[in-house]
């Protein structure tokens, strides 16, 4: 059985709680669904799990490990916190190529650097403080 303990929602796009959705995308020479690539998820949700953020982390329950599909949706955020950046930045800097897609509110931001997404988030919704 797998050792993660956060809650994983099988059908994307509908979980039980609005928040900011965030979806880990992978190079064009990477596949999602390798074992490094889903290794590498799984270590950046343990970690927002060891911070305290609370989400849901979309794929499919499987034995030994879950398999994930790279969305998140961090349960009822009113802003966006630092600490997510920490966690999107490990993402992006891992594997040239990597891109993170946001969408908080009514607005999607696609973005290749930490910088980029704050960039584009500030000009449009509310992001707290460093």
């Amino acid at each position: 059985m797998s050792k993660d303990w956060f809650r994983v929602s099988p059908w994307p796009g509908k979980t039980r709680y609005e928040g900011i959705r965030a979806t880990f995308v992978p190079s064009e020479e990477e596949l999602l669904y390798s074992g490094e690539t889903q290794s590498e998820i799984r270590h950046i949700l343990r970690g927002m799990e060891a911070r305290g953020l609370k989400f849901d982390a979309q794929g499919t329950p499987s034995v030994p490990e879950h398999i994930y599909s790279g969305e998140v949706v961090l349960r009822a955020a009113k802003i966006i916190s630092p600490a997510i950046f920490i966690f999107l930045g490990v993402w992006l800097q891992s594997k040239v190529g990597r891109k993170i897609r946001i969408k908080f509110r009514s607005v999607t931001i696609e973005a290749s650097t930490v910088q980029e997404a704050k960039n584009l988030l500030k000009s449009s919704v509310m992001i707290a403080d460093d």
